[in-house]
């Protein structure tokens, strides 16, 4: 299985998760500078805050960022780059916070400086490691991403999914089956095939308010016409489709799915 298809499969929240253990096991195998001195336990847990907390805002401002039309319209290394520099400013304070109850005698130091010098020092130290290491992350979805140069014209500024069609790739044609949120890029299911591009679900799903069909998780969005079943097991539910892997259907989507089919029916 491929990095971009292990991606896939294990879902953004759970592959940020291992990156992040991966992460923090380097971090206190090598004990760089930062947590000279500290031991292993403690060294394990300064590491594991400044991971955990890092990721998570990265996360955040990527979603946001993507979720800004103009953003979006930003090649995918670009978005993945300055999302990376907007955390690492914002992750800043943090990394001070964490110091402070790990080192100290370092912060001790620093309480002459101005509050501006700690904060840049701090920034300046951080958001080199932190922007190349969001971008590695990436890496195996920046991999995946459908080329603009694939995407076909726009149709009419009239159409509320005009955007979104002139994303897709010509050869998909505008069956949609399905679509799943992967972070900020979206994965789009049609008769045709399917692709990586970089569009939010939220504005997707918004544009496609009038198309037949409708969000069933917080993550996948199902066109209804090619809903072939729906499947209950062991508390969990599925939809089944005909040009797309099942998807979960969350529990506060089930009843009015069931109505929708019942409706189309």
């Amino acid at each position: 299985m491929t990095p971009g298809n292990r991606t896939e499969r294990l879902g953004w929240s759970v592959y940020l998760v291992l990156c992040g253990l991966g992460l923090t096991i380097t971090l206190t195998w090598l004990g760089p500078r930062p947590s000279e001195g500290l031991g292993v336990a403690n060294t394990a847990v300064f590491w594991l805050l400044h991971v955990a907390g890092a990721l998570g805002l990265l996360a955040l401002v990527q979603v946001r960022l993507g979720r800004m039309a103009w953003m979006s319209r930003l090649p995918g290394v670009l978005l993945v780059l300055v999302s990376g520099t907007v955390a690492s400013l914002a992750f800043t304070p943090v990394a001070l916070v964490i110091d402070g109850l790990f080192l100290p005698s370092a912060a001790a130091e620093a309480i002459g400086d101005p509050l501006a010098l700690s904060a840049a020092q701090e920034f300046l130290a951080f958001s080199g490691p932190i922007v190349l290491t969001w971008l590695l992350v990436n890496a195996p979805t920046l991999v995946r991403l459908e080329p603009p140069s694939a995407a076909g014209p726009a149709p009419s500024a009239d159409d509320p999914a005009a955007e979104l069609w002139g994303r897709l790739p010509k050869r998909l044609g505008r069956d949609l089956v399905a679509m799943s949120a992967e972070l900020h890029y979206l994965r789009v299911y049609t008769t045709a095939g399917d692709a990586l591009i970089l569009f939010s679900f939220g504005r997707a799903t918004a544009a496609l308010e009038a198309y037949p069909g409708m969000q069933v998780h917080r993550s996948h969005w199902v066109a209804l016409d090619h809903v072939t079943g729906i499947v209950s097991e062991n508390g969990r539910t599925r939809v089944q489709l005909d040009g797309a892997p099942d998807l979960p259907v969350s529990r506060p989507f089930r009843p009015a799915l069931r109505a929708a089919l019942r409706q189309a029916a």
